[in-house]
Order: C-alpha cells, then sequence, then structure tokens
C-alpha cells in the first residue's frame, strides 16, 4: 500500500497555534535584558555617586591644603625673631569657616596651637596647623607644622634686592638698609651702579653712595634710610642695580623714644674719593670723619647714582654739624671678601684719637659665617655697627661746669669813661659808661684819675652799686680840671660782682690767698673782700677738685651711665682743666653729678655726652679736626667702604636687625576621622 503524506494525513484536522515557544523564549531574552539594564543602571548610578563623592573628596583635599597656604602666610608674617606665642597660632584659626570654590575650609582651635606641642611661652618656635576642607558630604582634615627661623640679610645675585621692613613695636622708627654688590664682574670693564628704593616707600633717602676703589676689585656700598609706622608688618624696601651683580644686604631698625616722632637724621659722612680716603678707604684699617658736632654747618646730600668719571662722592669740609646733638652712631661696612668667614672682627673703634673712644657694637652681618646662606657667593658682606649714648649738653652760663666745691665767675672794680669834663673842686663825676658787667660801689677808690685820684664813691645813680650812666658823688672835691678825654679813672673795690655761680664761696682765703672773702653773697650776689682789688671777669675758685661736677642750675642734668667729654673751654675768659677718658655719670644730685674718673681743675667748661663725647673736640688752633676710627677685619677681606649716619631720640633697648621670617614646613599628613 502506497504511505501517505503527513500534510494530507492531517488535511481536516484543527490547525495548532505556531511559535509559542519562540515567543516564550523573546519575553525570557527581553526580561534578562531588562534585569541586565536595570543592574547595569544601578551599577553606573552607583559608581556616578562614588565618583562625585571621591571628587567632592579629592577638591575637599585641595580646600584643605588651602587652609595649610594660607596658615603658612600668616605664621610667616607674624613670626618674630624664630619665636612664636600661643596666640600669634591661635590667631591663624579664627574668622572660619572660609568659603572657596565648592567648599569651605576651617581650622580646629583646639588643635592649631604653638610648636612644639606644650612648649613654655617665649620658647615655642612654630605653630601645628589642623584644618578641615569640606565639599558637599566628604571632609578631609590635614595637619602641618611650621617651624619658624630668621634670617638677618639677603644674598644673590641680580638686579633687584628686596627686604621686608617690619615694626612691631608700638612706637615709629627709622631703619637704615646697607647694601654691598660687586661693581665689576672678573674679566669685565663696566661698573654696576645702584639706585635707592625703586618702590619709593614714604621717608626713603639715600645717606652715602660709595665705592671702596675702581675696577673689578671694586665694591659699591649704599646705605638706605626707610621710615616705618608703629605696628607695620610688611613694607618691601628694594634697591636696584645697573647690572646683574652679586649682592647681600642687611637692615638695622632704630625705634623712636616718642609714640608720635621718628627718630630724627641729624646728618651722614662719607667719603672715598677725596684727598684722603676717609670712610672708603680702600684695603686700610682706619679712616677719619670731619669735625661733625659744631652749632652750624652746611651739608650736601649724596649722590643718587655715583658720579661718572670717578670724581668721587665726599660730604663737604663745611658740614660741621652732621653729628651735633645724637645719641646714635650708625655705622655701615661693605666689604669685599674672600669666603664667606670674612668679617669685620672683632672690633670697630670711634674716636680713637679723641678723649673718649668707643668700641661700636655689631648689629648685623651677612652672610652666614659658616657658609649656609644660599646663593650667597663669599665674595662681599655687609655689616652694621652701632653707638649709642645718651645726649647732653652742660650750660656755660656764669661759672660753666666745674669740679671745685665752689666757683663763680666774677669782676671787681672798672674802669670809668666820663661824659663831661669835671672843674676844681666839682663832687659830681659825670658817667658814661663803665667796663662791660661791672659796677661802681659806695667805698670804692679811684685811680690813675688824675685831679680826682684817691676819691671814694659815696653815691650812685642805683643804690649802693650801680652800673647805669649817670652823676656819681665822691667824698673829695676835685684838686683841678679834669678832662673827659684824657682821664679814664680805674677803681679798686672791696666789692665782688657775682657774673655766674656754680656754688657759693665761703669767708676765707680763696684762689691761693689772692682774694680774701669776708662775707656774703648778699641779695645782689655781691661779695666783700678784705682787700680793695681791680679784678677782670675772671673765675674764682674754692675748695678742691673732686669726681662731683657742678654746673649751674636749671638745665636737665645728664643720665646716670652717659659718657662725657670736654665739649669746650671757650670763651671770654677761657676755661680750664680736663675730664680723664672714658668717663661716665654714676650719680646725680642737685645742680651736680659724680664723674666715674678725674676732672683735674676743671672750670668754666662746657661738656657733651651724647655722639659728641666721642669726637676728637675742637680747638682755636683746629676748629675742625678729624676724628679717627679703626676696624679690626679678617684677612680675607681686601677692601671695604662705608659710611656714618647720626640719629636723634631712639631707644637704645629697641635696637635690632632688620630680619626676615623663614619658614621649615616639613609635609602634611592627614588625620583619621
Amino acid at each position: 500500500m502506497k504511505p501517505i503524506p503527513a500534510r494530507e494525513r492531517n488535511a481536516g484536522l484543527p490547525v495548532r497555534e505556531r511559535g509559542v515557544v519562540s515567543i516564550l523564549m523573546a519575553f525570557l531574552l527581553v526580561a534578562g535584558v531588562i534585569f541586565i539594564l536595570a543592574q547595569t543602571t544601578g551599577i553606573i548610578g552607583t559608581r556616578s555617586m562614588d565618583t562625585s563623592q571621591q571628587l567632592d573628596s579629592t577638591a575637599a583635599l585641595m580646600l584643605a591644603e588651602s587652609g595649610l597656604q594660607r596658615a603658612e602666610a600668616i605664621v610667616g608674617r607674624v613670626g618674630n625673631g624664630g619665636i612664636m606665642a600661643e596666640a600669634d597660632c591661635k590667631g591663624v584659626a579664627t574668622g572660619g569657616p572660609f568659603a572657596l570654590g565648592r567648599g569651605t575650609f576651617n581650622y580646629s582651635a583646639d588643635k592649631t596651637v604653638a610648636a612644639p606641642v606644650g612648649c613654655t611661652e617665649g620658647l615655642c618656635t612654630g605653630c601645628k596647623v589642623n584644618v578641615t576642607g569640606t565639599v558637599g558630604s566628604a571632609s578631609r582634615t590635614l595637619e602641618q607644622t611650621y617651624t619658624v627661623g630668621v634670617s638677618n640679610g639677603v644674598a644673590g645675585r641680580g638686579t633687584t634686592v628686596t627686604m621686608v621692613l617690619r615694626n612691631i613695636h608700638d612706637v615709629p622708627a627709622t631703619s637704615l638698609f646697607n647694601m654691598v654688590w660687586k661693581r665689576q664682574d672678573p674679566g669685565g670693564n663696566t661698573n654696576a651702579e645702584a639706585t635707592f628704593c625703586a618702590d619709593n616707600p614714604a621717608g626713603c633717602a639715600l645717606q652715602w653712595n660709595l665705592n671702596s676703589s675702581s675696577g673689578n676689585t671694586s665694591v659699591g656700598g649704599i646705605g638706605v634710610t626707610v621710615n616705618i609706622g608703629p605696628n607695620t608688618i610688611s613694607r618691601r624696601v628694594n634697591q636696584t642695580i645697573s647690572q646683574s651683580r652679586d649682592y647681600v644686604e642687611v637692615g638695622g631698625l632704630f625705634p623712636s623714644l616718642s609714640t608720635t616722632a621718628y627718630p630724627d637724621i641729624v646728618g651722614r659722612f662719607w667719603d672715598d674719593k677725596h684727598v684722603a680716603n676717609l670712610t672708603g678707604v680702600n684695603s686700610g684699617s682706619s679712616g677719619g670723619v670731619i669735625y661733625g658736632v659744631a652749632a652750624t654747618g652746611t651739608c650736601t646730600n649724596p649722590p643718587t647714582t655715583y658720579p661718572a668719571g670717578g670724581t668721587g662722592s665726599f660730604q663737604s669740609e663745611t658740614c660741621t654739624n652732621w653729628c651735633s646733638g645724637a645719641d646714635t652712631l650708625v655705622y655701615g661696612v661693605s666689604g669685599r671678601s674672600a669666603t664667606s668667614s670674612d668679617q669685620i672682627t672683632p672690633s670697630v673703634t670711634f674716636g680713637t684719637n679723641g678723649p673718649s673712644p668707643i668700641g661700636m657694637t655689631r648689629l648685623v652681618h651677612f652672610p652666614n659665617l659658616d657658609g649656609s646662606t644660599p646663593n650667597a657667593s663669599g665674595k662681599a658682606f655687609s655689616e652694621i655697627w652701632y653707638a649709642y649714648n645718651k645726649d647732653y649738653m652742660s650750660s656755660n652760663t656764669g661759672a660753666g661746669a666745674t669740679s671745685y666745691s665752689a666757683a663763680v665767675y666774677a669782676i671787681a672794680g672798672t674802669t670809668i669813661a666820663l661824659s663831661a669834663n669835671m672843674g676844681s673842686g666839682d663832687t659830681v663825676m659825670p658817667v658814661a659808661s663803665l667796663t662791660a658787667g661791672s659796677e661802681l660801689c659806695v667805698g670804692d677808690v679811684l685811680n690813675t684819675a688824675g685831679a680826682i685820684t684817691g676819691a671814694t664813691v659815696t653815691a650812685t645813680p642805683g643804690g649802693a652799686c650801680s652800673s647805669a650812666s649817670g652823676n656819681y658823688t665822691i667824698d673829695t672835691p676835685a684838686t683841678g680840671p679834669v678832662n673827659k678825654i684824657t682821664v679814664t679813672p680805674t677803681v679798686t673795690s672791696t666789692t665782688l660782682r657775682v657774673l655766674g655761680a656754680t656754688g657759693t664761696l665761703a669767708a676765707g682765703a680763696t684762689n691761693n690767698g689772692l682774694v680774701n672773702i669776708v662775707s656774703g653773697p648778699d641779695g645782689s650776689g655781691h661779695y666783700s673782700m678784705t682787700t680793695a682789688r681791680t679784678i677782670g671777669p675772671s673765675y674764682i675758685t674754692q675748695g678742691v677738685n673732686s669726681t662731683t661736677i657742678r654746673v649751674p642750675p636749671g638745665p636737665a642734668l645728664p643720665s646716670v651711665g652717659t659718657r662725657l667729654a670736654v665739649y669746650s673751654l671757650t670763651g671770654t675768659p677761657a676755661g680750664t682743666g680736663s675730664l680723664a677718658s672714658d668717663v661716665s655719670v654714676t650719680a646725680t644730685g642737685t645742680s651736680s653729678f659724680t664723674v666715674s674718673g678725674a676732672a683735674p681743675g676743671l672750670v668754666g667748661a662746657t661738656l657733651c655726652g651724647g655722639i659728641c663725647a666721642f669726637f676728637k673736640q675742637a680747638t682755636p688752633s683746629e676748629p675742625t679736626p678729624v676724628t679717627e676710627f679703626t676696624v679690626v677685619k679678617s684677612s680675607g677681606t681686601t677692601q671695604f667702604a662705608s659710611g656714618f649716619v647720626c640719629l636723634r631720640g631712639v631707644d637704645k633697648d629697641k635696637i635690632a636687625p632688620v630680619t626676615s621670617t623663614t619658614l621649615k614646613t616639613g609635609r602634611w599628613h592627614e588625620t583619621i576621622q
């Protein structure tokens, strides 16, 4: 039998639904895809959240680092001589949180403290800072310790020299910057010159601009003063050099005794190309300055740049008051050296030929002698030295300063100029004038007076004694005519008229018995003597010399510790005596003070303190003497140039170097939250 095909066998039967399995498989596939997509979307969302959190965390870390940078700036600014106070470090943490970018940073007040942690006030040398940066819900906390150090100057190579001046005191101050630079590079033939205060800060003034010599061995030096107000912590002071050269600069701060006024810059002295080099002394070890403590003088200002042609830079000889009334002498030294260890050492002595030489104090030297200063070539160094002595000037009125128990400036008797002729028998003497400072007193006897010789004065126009012109009565009539032109009567008197006194003469012999005091002084300042005499204006002394110096009453006395010298013995009459060298005041009394050394025969003197005490004093034969100074320097210091500035009104207890703060930052670390 023939087989029937399947298609025909199923003909007429119901047709089953086809593709169900495929559809089911499709649904399963779609469901799987949807599940996978859902899982993928969840994973992506989680990863997005993680990425966002990570970005926020990174941003928070950066904000915390910004907080550390802010802290570094504050610590560097307030660091005072390498010593930090707890309040300085706590000040970093005040004022937060600080907004920056997408978040903030804030300091932990409890964990931002002086370092080392637990340090005793005054011995802290840095700050430990704890800061948290926050962005959204992410936060990162960092800690870093900043150690504060100081540098006493700047050194390097270039054309711009910058120091930051600050004054932490409640009084204004004057600063002096001393800069040295190599004028030529080895093998070069062009001198580099300097100008000052490129940023033109208020109160900036050039004090000297000079060099040690000419050629490629020389160094230049400028001294610049800048005023700075109280509590001023940042003032940039820039000097410029015309060509890139090795340089070193230091500074000194000289605060005022006044809360309102800056120290007075009395004047300056410099000289490097004059008849003899005085302060720029090339390779020598001594120099000099012209007399600087006269009452008046005509001074010049230094040039802003060194004069072309090598004509030199110097202060005029007519500048004889450049240090008058000063209490502080500042000396800036610019040295050419062989190594970083070279220096002026151990001394600078001012006034070596004067009455009271003074060893100056070195305020600052740079670069560091151990060679640790970065960028310092060792070919030059800069120093500032100073000397302080409180100013004083005694009065020369009356008997001036004296070492005797008592002294008077006095006159007895006179010479008369008649105003009219006298006739025979006249008892009235018409007087035109008397010797300056003198008087004619009742009881005075006329001498060399022609027809009235030997007559005694019985009345004056003004009491017992008078210096006025007018009619004076005598006890004996003229024995003949007296011609006013040819007769100039002289007078002896037992009355000693005091023109000025330091102490009171007692009864008894005075001046080796030449004057014998009977009584006085009376209410008019007169003494009575046993013997009539004619005494021109002179100093009458009594008692022995001592270390107690008596001065006319009224003016202020010198302070204990002030060094003194004889300023002048000139006048009419000239004073006498001297002070021992290096004399200082040991005690004060009433119109008197005690000194540490002998004062033999001192009378009619003017004494001075301040820087005046260290100058070689003027005399009639040498009115403007040169005062010498000496330096002791290391063997590698082959040349130097230098200048002086005199200041008045300085608080010596606050004098300090101008320092810059240096920070040792180390590395930060992140704390566990």
